[in-house]
């Protein structure tokens, strides 16, 4: 039994939740258990662990994304990069400097953490995630929010984050990662 397979569960069941939490853990090395293969994204990655159930492996190489590899801290690149990456790719900003202005307030991308980010299913965590995603919908969510309120009853502050890679990086502003 993995580490986490109760605890997966215990979630599962209390939350109602159709999946698997997904367990996020930067690491200096790969899980075995996990693929390599490329990955055009942090969206698709998550996707994938997701309906699929597997383990994924991302790494400077192996992650195609710009942004991905920016916000995870395997690549970081500069703020006028990723401002051409949300303006020009993702279409998200209607310039350059409105992007430039805006991804000026988001937290610095976690450098250093580790070489390679395994996202896979909270039951198959080996060691203990620095992050744990989970799909939910709106009263599921408020539920969760009303579990970790009672965590020291100190106020939440979550990161407003437009992305999957970002949120997963800073989930909460006042939070050292």
């Amino acid at each position: 039994m993995a580490k986490y397979e109760k605890q997966s569960d215990v979630l599962k069941q209390t939350l109602g939740l159709k999946w698997s939490p997904i367990a996020v853990t930067w690491s200096d090395k790969p899980d075995e258990r996990g693929s390599l293969d490329k990955q055009p994204s942090v969206c698709q990655v998550v996707e994938d662990v997701k309906e699929k159930n597997v383990i994924v492996n991302l790494t400077k190489e192996n992650c195609m994304c710009p942004g991905g590899k920016h916000y995870l801290g395997l690549e970081v690149l500069p703020l006028r990069v990723i401002a051409m990456v949300w303006t020009r790719f993702h279409k998200t900003y209607a310039s350059q400097e409105i992007a430039e202005r805006q991804l000026k307030s988001y937290p610095e991308p976690p450098a250093g953490k580790g070489i390679c980010v395994i996202i896979g299913p909270l039951e198959k965590a080996m060691s203990d995630p620095d992050v744990v995603l989970v799909f939910s919908n709106p009263e599921q969510a408020d539920r969760v929010a009303g579990l970790m309120a009672f965590l020291g009853t100190e106020p939440m502050t979550f990161f407003p984050a437009g992305n999957v890679c970002s949120a997963i990086a800073n989930p909460r502003r006042d939070r050292q990662n």
